[in-house]
């Protein structure tokens, strides 16, 4: 109720054909499989979050988003802060969402404009049906839509040696794994601005402002997609 009320965002369903599914298991499922480190060309017509959200669903995996394409490790090493103790430490951090990984993946934080984001995707667990994952993306207000993005990277990797963030009251799962030892990446998937679902939604905030304005403006910039 809480997710629904704040105006968190979702993403439809994602609908694959019987051949599509196929070519995503010859293709990114081999290669995941297989280990061998290798950029993935994903079939003609599929979109670059359908296939990573089949990933998610077919495989024991997690991704990282970054800007960076010539990674051969991933390192235990944070160049920004974080406001929970669980993100804040020195860890390869990754999540068993693409979406939110396809986020961290096409955001320019390079731009010298760029302070701080705000974001998040939560599920709701129990009960007799999960409830999500729901959305929101927020970017500090300096860096304007134009500059915001760039294409980027999403590594799969396998989920061993890993471990999960805390539920929030026990049944709130943030999606936010982290290793302290360096990963060696399964897989990687190009990715670009276009490919992000909630592209036109990413709204601007003040650095000064309350996490609670930004909350509340959530629903508002939902509309924009």
């Amino acid at each position: 109720m809480v997710l629904r009320a704040l105006g968190m965002w979702s993403v439809a369903p994602t609908q694959l054909s019987g051949d599509e599914a196929a070519q995503l298991e010859a293709s990114l499922g081999t290669a995941v499989d297989a280990a061998a480190g290798a950029a993935v060309a994903l079939p003609a017509g599929v979109a670059a979050v359908d296939a990573l959200r089949w990933l998610a669903q077919e495989r024991p995996v997690l991704f990282h988003g970054t800007g960076r394409g010539d990674l051969e490790t991933l390192s235990p090493v944070r160049q920004s802060s974080d406001t929970s103790a669980f993100g804040n430490q020195q860890a390869v951090f990754a999540t068993q969402d693409p979406v939110w990984a396809m986020f961290f993946a096409v955001l320019d934080r390079s731009n010298p404009e760029f302070r701080s984001t705000r974001n998040g995707a939560s599920t709701v667990i129990g009960g007799r049906r999960e409830f999500g994952p729901r959305y929101f993306f927020a970017v500090n207000d300096a860096m304007t839509r134009e500059r915001m993005w760039r294409p980027g990277v999403v590594y799969v990797v396998d989920r061993k040696g890993f471990m999960p963030d805390a539920r929030d009251l026990g049944v709130i799962d943030n999606a936010q794994w982290a290793s302290v030892a360096p990963v060696k990446w399964l897989a990687k998937v190009r990715v670009t601005p276009e490919d992000f679902p909630f592209r036109n939604a990413t709204f601007g905030y003040r650095t000064d402002e309350s996490e609670l304005r930004t909350f509340a403006r959530i629903r508002r910039a939902g509309k924009r997609r």
